[in-house]
């Protein structure tokens, strides 16, 4: 049973990075702590399970909770110390740590994985950037739209200060610290607010190609729109809506889309 387990977990995992997804496994030693299995005879069942995925390029990670065994380390460097010799590893393997995957519990009967754990700083790097790139380039739609219907560039952005000066925002047409500074910090919190929580949403998968990238921007500039104007309170709506068209409005949400989707794809690699 213990053989036929890692068999059946890296002949799934070969299927699947076939198939064009993750070649990445996640391994534990299946019965080493409350069943008390031999720790030699999982090491050599892994090493001759990773055997039958040698032509597969999987990267196979053991799972270590807390200080890593000697006896681990010597399996994932590539030797044994009962034999001496190198095994006939099929794929390469390294030790994986727990932070992030795995939350250490008092009693190792009561551990529970944490695989959708949210990764914070990559999150919140890619939220600064997505959302600082998605709320210039629609900060720029704002004043080039708000200059050719309102004949002022700032009318648009003073209004998104509304939610705190109330309605006298909506009418304001100069550039004032009150207003316009007020609606810049709210326009450009609230574009980072929607990266990151598509980044969050999105979880520890990366961003594999350009359609996909612009889809997730996409999606994510429709549902701000959405949540925006019809479950929030008006009073905690965008603003710009009492000053501009609705086409200018899509050209705005758009424009968020594309910030979205350039961040999600720079940081690509780093997922």
């Amino acid at each position: 049973m213990l053989q036929a387990s890692y068999e059946a977990t890296l002949l799934a995992a070969a299927w699947n990075a076939g198939r064009g997804g993750s070649n990445k496994v996640l391994l534990t030693r299946v019965g080493g702590g409350v069943f008390g299995n031999d720790l030699r005879w999982i090491n050599d069942a892994i090493t001759r399970a990773a055997a039958l995925v040698r032509d597969h390029g999987l990267d196979l990670r053991i799972v270590s909770h807390g200080p890593v065994p000697p006896d681990l380390q010597e399996l994932v460097d590539g030797s044994t110390p009962e034999r001496g010799e190198r095994p006939p590893r099929g794929a390469r393997m390294r030790l994986f740590p727990t932070i992030g995957l795995f939350r250490p519990s008092r009693s190792s009967s009561q551990r529970q994985p944490e695989l959708g754990m949210i990764d914070w700083k990559s999150t919140l790097r890619e939220g600064i950037l997505s959302g600082t790139l998605a709320g210039v380039l629609s900060a720029a739609v704002l004043l080039a739209a708000g200059k050719r219907e309102t004949g002022s560039a700032v009318a648009p952005v003073n209004a998104e200060s509304h939610w705190l000066w109330g309605d006298q925002a909506l009418r304001e047409d100069r550039l004032t610290l009150r207003h316009t500074l007020t609606g810049i910090v709210t326009h450009q919190l609230s574009t980072v607010f929607w990266a990151t929580l598509y980044r969050a949403l999105r979880g520890r998968r990366a961003v594999r190609s350009v359609p996909e990238a612009l889809l997730g921007g996409i999606a994510t500039s429709m549902a701000a729109a959405a949540i925006d104007y019809s479950l929030v309170p008006k009073r905690l709506s965008p603003g710009f809506e009492h000053r501009l068209s609705r086409g200018s409005m899509v050209g705005v949400f758009a424009a968020i889309a594309g910030g979205i989707s350039v961040g999600a794809w720079l940081l690509r690699d780093r997922d």
